[in-house]
């Protein structure tokens, strides 16, 4: 609907608003950007849908997913203020409650909070090493879903179950999960 492209150093990367879901309650947002070199400017594509509530439910809370107990923990990640500091300076992305608590607490957060593409960067990278031997060439798909925000510090892990191609991070089994997805490869 609204294509934006850009030539950063040599990869063309572009995003559009593909989609739009609302049903009054709620909208879906679809996003898909796509990037790679000029010769082949769609070897990545992404695909994001953002939720965005349009209204407030009168119903009652509930029940949230958690991490099932058949997975299995295969990395452990230690996040401090310093990591979201590097994060905003790597993606120029400078929403203050990532980087500066006084912001972060003013939109009701206890302190900063991961950038949420710093944690799908995290699981991605993770999900390669653990499950695909480090070989990306693997992957075919890799899907992720923020479910609350990591507030900072936080230790957290990388829990997999590989019969399901099911991936969380969180605290532990049978916790609420920060992220999720499902990841596809040989």
């Amino acid at each position: 609907l609204f294509p934006y492209t850009t030539l950063f150093r040599s990869l063309l990367a572009s995003a559009e608003l593909a989609n739009v879901d609302d049903n009054g309650k709620r909208a879906i947002l679809t996003i898909r950007t796509t990037t790679g070199p000029k010769n082949d400017p769609e070897r990545l594509t992404a695909m994001l849908d953002v939720f965005v509530p349009l209204a407030k439910s009168s119903k009652k809370k509930r029940a949230h997913a958690t991490i099932p107990r058949d997975a299995q923990e295969v990395r452990r990640f230690r996040w401090g203020a310093a990591k979201a500091r590097r994060f905003v300076g790597l993606t120029g992305d400078i929403n203050p409650i990532h980087w500066l608590p006084l912001a972060a607490r003013g939109a009701g957060f206890r302190n900063v909070i991961l950038h949420g593409y710093a944690t799908a960067a995290h699981a991605y990278e993770a999900t390669v090493r653990e499950v695909f031997a480090r070989d990306a060439a693997n992957m075919s798909a890799f899907s992720f879903r923020f479910t609350r925000p990591v507030v900072l510090p936080a230790k957290l892990g990388l829990f997999v179950d590989r019969r399901a191609k099911g991936w969380w991070i969180g605290k532990g089994v049978g916790d609420r999960p920060y992220a999720s997805g499902a990841y596809d490869g040989h």
